[in-house]
């Protein structure tokens, strides 16, 4: 009697099935997880934007130095004297937000060729998704910072958070 010894081209075939749906199962789970921590990126920009810019301001009450984006500086952010006019505290934003939305090493997470962070007062486009815009809305004197921070296409897929001067 003669034992085979190799697989049967039908047991081949249900190997190669069952593999094909295991793989088709583990694309979209991985594709699930993917645009989950996109969405949590965008979000963790979000409260990064906010601490920054809380961070700088208060720099300003307590030291007189505030982080800013100098263009041709080898060395950014560098630290420059805050602003003391009456202007102050839009221009010491300015300061603070140029320290992200110039840094071309934060890059936006749904889209590597697009920034992370813009000095905007509205909401980002929904075709600029994964942005955070930081902006001056409003009255100046209520110290109005309102970052929006979009997550997806949708109208209403976006964050906010108000930024309080430490004034």
């Amino acid at each position: 009697m003669i034992k085979n010894k190799g697989f049967s081209l039908i047991e081949l075939l249900v190997v190669v099935a069952i593999i094909g749906v295991l793989a088709a199962v583990g694309i979209v789970s991985y594709n699930g997880f993917i645009g989950d921590s996109k969405i949590t990126a965008v979000k963790s920009n979000c409260s990064l934007a906010k601490k920054h810019i809380i961070t700088q301001m208060t720099r300003c009450e307590i030291g007189n130095k505030i982080q800013y984006w100098q263009g041709g500086s080898t060395s950014n952010p560098i630290d420059r004297n805050c602003d003391t006019t009456n202007n102050k505290f839009v221009q010491n934003f300015g300061y603070a937000m140029s320290a992200l939305s110039e840094n071309t090493n934060l890059k936006n997470p749904f889209n590597n060729k697009d920034r992370a962070f813009v000095t905007d007062w509205d909401v980002p486009l929904t075709s600029n998704v994964g942005r955070v815009n930081c902006g001056i809305k409003g009255n100046i004197k209520s110290n109005p910072i309102v970052c929006y921070c979009r997550y997806g296409e949708n109208n209403n897929e976006y964050d906010t958070l108000l930024v309080l001067s430490p004034q």
